[in-house]
């Protein structure tokens, strides 16, 4: 199970007027998703599903999402493009800009509207589904290891005296070396001393830094307060339960998009995702959607026989969905936990599962998968749990299955599925009880265990597949795979806070200061489990504005 690229084509929309038919010419984007690399310039194609004998003119807008127009994409087509008559296509062409900032990827997207033939509305014109085009932006430099946060997006604020300012190179406020736009951190004036605090979801390893940096732009250097919070090997560790860090509750109102600080929607036939599926993934309201009731639906159903969907089989034959919390939340080691009721029939697989976070970097099965639950329509009362990695994936991987009593099914009702994750073990639970472990001595020999990083969470619904087998005259549509919730939880750790004392130093010709701050007090046991860093600034009549925070080594 891997994401690939979305590859399908435009196709035209036939609709009934009056009596007759009228036979509507349909123009949008070829694809609905791409991905481009920084420096490029992206051409993004328009097409009409048939020939006109007339101009066509379309109006588009850019909104950025994580993405910034003009400080991260430029629009050189001036919102206005035109498919001569007699041709199928035309071009928009924005410009990505190449910036030495190490960033995650960002998105922005561009919407089509205002179809006009010759400058007027024409009968039977329309925008097709594809009037929308999502684009993602990759960084072209290397991750850095030692950035622990740039401030590059508004997650880390939770305060309303805290925001984020944009500093150009030609801004009083520059940075010492700094050459693109920057994202600050600002402290608004107040008449009190502003706390911030950055948790992290993964706790960090500092073993092999020396010290704590940052810039600050202030008048009160000197009165910096930096404390850390790391695992305490003084005391004794914690006999409390687990500990909710993390959910999503889908109990949003019906229609609601879903939450996009936590998933992203996976799109495209992904030629069969590596498994021969037959589905299209769409974000279509009807095949996504919160039911109002508490609940997330994910909704396999057929496609009209004569429909122009090209898939890589040829025409498509069915539609769902797949979400993912990529790049947005991830999970080292815990519980990970879902409530949800299973489609069923021939040719269904419903799938709860983690990827590794370094996928993209080493590729499947280096990053490890761990499927806390699959089911495959044929075993109605059966699931099974698996992880793959190198030398163990598909049909190689170790599993265990778990199944329900008295020939209950699993689309009959809501069960909870769930791993619980710690070092060197995997544990599998079905409605609270355990029915598998795996440690790295029951991996196969001359293998190596591959789950010691973070990852993310993945839910879809496939429709056919090498192992599930295909769709047959048994298999009713449309089938649905609902979701009531899904949680994270961790170990509760014994913690202290550990005050540490910045010193402070002004960089030539610029009122910013490097405040760095000595871990030499900390143990070697703490600083491989860091929690948070917390940083005090004095009350100030001006603003105070802070970037970059890493672990360094001292000179």
């Amino acid at each position: 199970m891997f994401r690939t690229m979305v590859k399908t084509i435009l196709v035209g929309v036939a609709l009934l007027g009056g009596s007759s038919p009228v036979i509507a010419q349909s123009v949008g984007f070829s694809k609905t998703f791409l991905e481009v690399t920084e420096g490029e310039v992206l051409q993004v194609t328009v097409k009409l599903d048939e020939l006109s004998d007339e101009d066509i003119t379309l109006s588009y807008s850019l909104e950025g999402i994580e993405a910034k127009l003009e400080q991260d994409f430029v629009d050189l087509t001036n919102g206005n493009v035109t498919i001569a008559a007699g041709e199928l296509e035309t071009t928009i062409s924005v410009t990505i800009k190449d910036d030495t900032k190490t960033e995650e990827e960002e998105s922005f997207r561009i919407y089509l509207s205002n179809p006009l033939s010759n400058g007027t509305p024409k009968e039977g014109l329309e925008l097709g589904h594809r009037k929308a085009l999502s684009v993602w932006i990759i960084d072209n430099e290397t991750t850095s290891d030692t950035v622990v946060q740039d401030f590059e997006n508004n997650e880390v604020i939770e305060d309303t005296n805290f925001v984020l300012t944009d500093i150009s190179t030609s801004s009083p406020l520059v940075l010492p070396e700094q050459t693109d736009f920057e994202t600050v951190l600002t402290i608004l004036p107040n008449n009190d001393p502003q706390h911030f605090q950055d948790d992290f979801l993964v706790r960090q390893n500092w073993q092999n830094a020396e010290a704590i940096s940052f810039w600050y732009y202030g008048d009160r250097p000197e009165d910096i307060v930096v404390s850390v919070s790391a695992t305490d090997p003084e005391k004794t560790t914690s006999n409390e339960p687990w500990k909710l860090i993390w959910q999503d509750e889908f109990d949003k109102a019906k229609g609601t998009a879903l939450n996009s600080d936590y998933w992203t929607t996976e799109l495209g036939d992904g030629a069969g995702w590596g498994n021969s599926e037959r589905q299209l993934y769409t974000d279509d309201p009807e095949t996504l959607f919160h039911d109002g009731e508490g609940n997330l639906v994910m909704r396999a159903d057929k496609l009209p026989e004569d429909t122009n969907l090209e898939c890589y089989y040829g025409p498509c034959k069915y539609t769902s969905a797949r979400i993912t919390t990529e790049d947005k939340v991830e999970m080292h080691y815990g519980r990970i936990e879902g409530r949800m009721k299973l489609s069923s029939g021939q040719g269904f697989w419903p799938a709860f599962w983690l990827l590794g976070n370094n996928f993209k970097s080493v590729n499947w099965p280096y990053s490890g998968e761990i499927d806390i639950m699959e089911n495959i329509g044929r075993e109605p009362n059966k699931i099974h749990g698996t992880v793959h990695g190198p030398g163990y994936s598909g049909g190689k991987g170790p599993s265990s299955t778990a199944f329900l009593p008295n020939g209950q099914a699993f689309a009959d009702d809501f069960h909870t599925y769930a791993v619980e994750w710690e070092q060197d073990e995997i544990r599998w639970y079905l409605n609270g009880k355990k029915y598998h472990t795996l440690r790295p001595k029951n991996l196969p020999e001359d293998t190596r265990w591959v789950f010691e990083h973070p990852f993310f969470l993945t839910l879809n619904l496939a429709v056919g597949g090498s192992w599930p087998g295909y769709p047959d005259d048994s298999s009713i549509f449309p089938q649905d795979f609902i979701i009531d919730y899904v949680r994270v939880y961790e170990l509760p750790q014994v913690r202290s806070s550990f005050p540490l004392s910045p010193t402070s130093s002004q960089a030539p010709d610029s009122n910013w200061h490097k405040i760095t701050i000595p871990l030499q007090h900390l143990s070697e046991e703490s600083l491989k489990e860091v929690w948070n860093y917390s940083i005090t600034l004095a009350a100030s009549t001006t603003e105070q504005h802070i970037d970059r925070l890493e672990i360094i080594n001292l000179p």
